[in-house]
């Protein structure tokens, strides 16, 4: 199966590195695109194993590092939706050159909120397939103590999952309404979620999901982490991605 990398700039002028896996001899099919979550890469098992199962499903998979991440530009201690909402939209138009038409946008955690974003602003966004869904932008601060996020505003710096994250992230990420955004996005959507997600609380994720008038799926996988990191659960997570993109490219 054919793999092809592909570098591209976002609005910053800072290079992108991305990896196209072709599966789609029909122009017309949907690609789907794939955005990592918070201090990930393109690499991780979970998001390969997906572009791999969808491209031997005859799909398009472009997956690429936001800025400051994995191989791309940019410093990795200053992550913002902002940037990171403007690296996927660089992205889905680097692949119209390349002869995309319409797209799936498939997410992790911050990574699906981003895609949630990006959807509804985008008509050419047919469906999302979310990871670990982050409802709020600002879920991580809300979380805090007062002397926890007093701390992080005065240091500047989280250390959160073995990196740094600046307090730029909270400054920006009130400019977004991510329930809001996943609310209204009009095509169909599927969320999959672990049952003993540690970051994200199921409830949250389904509570907001039951008000969404388009078509919606919730999966819970109940023994599943924030990662899907067990192997088995994580085959049930791309099984369950691949026939929702399959039937919403039917739809599309």
């Amino acid at each position: 199966m054919e793999e092809r990398r592909i570098d591209f700039s976002n609005s910053r002028e800072l290079v992108l590195k991305g990896i196209l896996n072709i599966g789609a001899a029909d122009a017309r099919r949907p690609w789907v695109v794939i955005s990592h979550g918070m201090l990930s890469d393109k690499f991780s098992r979970k998001h390969s194993a997906l572009a791999e199962a969808l491209q031997t499903r005859g799909f398009n998979v472009f997956r690429f590092d936001f800025s400051g991440q994995g191989e791309s530009q940019g410093r990795p201690d200053h992550i913002t939706f902002s940037d990171e909402v403007d690296d996927l939209h660089c992205a889905l138009d680097v692949c119209i050159r390349f002869g995309a038409r319409s797209f799936i946008l498939c997410g992790s955690s911050m990574g699906s909120a981003v895609s949630a974003i990006v959807g509804a602003q985008r008509s050419d966004v047919a469906a999302l397939a979310l990871m670990a869904t982050l409802p709020d932008s600002l879920l991580i601060w809300k979380g805090m103590s007062e002397k926890q996020q007093k701390a992080w505003r005065e240091s500047a710096y989280l250390e959160h999952d073995g990196g740094r994250i600046s307090f730029a992230i909270v400054e920006d990420a009130g400019r977004f309404d991510v329930a809001r955004d996943l609310l209204s996005f009009p095509g169909p959507l599927l969320a999959v979620h672990g049952g003993r997600d540690e970051l994200i609380p199921l409830k949250l994720v389904a509570d907001l999901l039951k008000r969404r008038s388009a078509e919606t799926r919730l999966e819970v996988l109940e023994e599943a982490d924030h990662r899907f990191s067990d192997d088995a659960d994580r085959e049930k997570l791309l099984e369950l991605i691949c026939r929702f993109i399959e039937n919403a490219a039917e739809l599309s």
